[in-house]
């Protein structure tokens, strides 16, 4: 149970969040790892609240919407022309004919320069990844493999597409429910402005976080 509670302890809250979400059929010792590890979260304090991609902020869910400071989260300059569109992490929702993915698109502010960044590299990720799911079936047809082979190939050669697009992106959505988002913030000057500009104290973020963390805990602490 130690190697799980020890990836676990390295996930960001967002990464976290939606392992809790997809647990089920997880063996007894990660399902008792990932409930001590949610625990443990909901009660730290903001000031600990930093994963590998940067600054976490969960924010209410507001009637008027969610404030973004004017300034470019990317590079922090005043002169915002640009929105980005961000989506969060996805939820599964299981139907007797399909499986639903839900999820939220949020636009973001960015300068002209970020935003052309981030759709430039975006492109490009796009386009590396339908030519790599061409040759992967194209080998496999060809190849007469096994139908399992061409998608492992896919996956793990769309890796650093993925990785090419995220490293330039600033912002990261990641869960959310029907009171609260979480983001994740590379920039802590500009996560403290987001903060200021919603009106969280540090009271503020260390409640709501805990909320969506207790919730994931008892939802996968329910008899099943």
């Amino acid at each position: 149970m130690e190697d799980f509670a020890k990836t676990y302890s390295q996930m960001t809250d967002g990464e976290l969040l939606q392992l809790s979400e997809e647990c089920d059929g997880i063996i007894p010792d990660a399902r008792i790892a990932l409930m001590q590890e949610l625990y443990k979260r909901a009660n730290e304090s903001p000031q600990t609240n930093k994963g590998k991609s940067g600054v976490s902020v969960v924010v209410p869910r507001r009637s008027y919407g969610i404030i973004f400071p004017q300034m470019c989260p990317g590079c922090l300059r005043t002169d915002i022309v640009n929105d980005v569109n961000f989506n969060s992490l996805s939820h599964r929702h299981f139907r007797f004919t399909h499986t639903r993915h839900d999820y939220l698109s949020i636009k973001i502010p960015h300068c002209d320069q970020c935003a052309k960044i981030v759709a430039h590299r975006r492109k490009q990720s796009t386009i590396y990844m339908v030519l790599v799911a061409i040759c992967s079936f194209g080998l496999g047809i060809w190849k007469d493999w096994n139908n399992l082979v061409p998608v492992i190939l896919l996956l793990v050669l769309s890796l650093p597409a993925v990785w090419y697009s995220r490293v330039v992106e600033s912002v990261d959505v990641g869960d959310y429910n029907e009171e609260f988002i979480e983001f994740c913030f590379k920039n802590s000057v500009y996560a403290d402005a987001f903060k200021s500009v919603n009106g969280l104290t540090k009271a503020d973020v260390a409640a709501e976080r805990k909320s969506l963390f207790l919730e994931a805990y008892n939802q996968i602490s329910r008899p099943r």
